[in-house]
């Protein structure tokens, strides 16, 4: 078992949202505003690598919150992300 695997779920990305690669996030964390606050590191597993994602904006519509990471710009990047959970390590959960 690697890393990823022993990480925690706290959300899955469900679909771009707009043309400049943000994402509509389905959380699975009560602390969602703390979670997904710009700065925030997330991993991701894509095509069997790990991946580090750090969020640039952020905001919440409805319950869901609205993502944009570094480095991704385009829908065409978000669109690479549809599906995939987002996880962090256990230490960085709240206490």
């Amino acid at each position: 078992m690697n890393a990823f695997d022993e990480m925690v779920l706290v959300g899955r990305i469900a679909r771009p949202h707009g043309l400049k690669g943000q994402v509509v996030i389905n959380p699975e964390t009560d602390f969602v505003e703390e979670r997904f606050a710009p700065g925030q590191a997330l991993w991701v597993r894509i095509a069997g690598r790990d991946e580090q994602l750090t969020v640039a904006t952020s905001r919440v519509h409805g319950r869901r919150p609205i993502v944009g990471f570094e480095n991704v710009a385009r829908i065409e990047d978000a669109e690479r992300l549809s599906g995939l959970e987002l996880r962090v390590p256990e230490q960085a959960l709240r206490a």
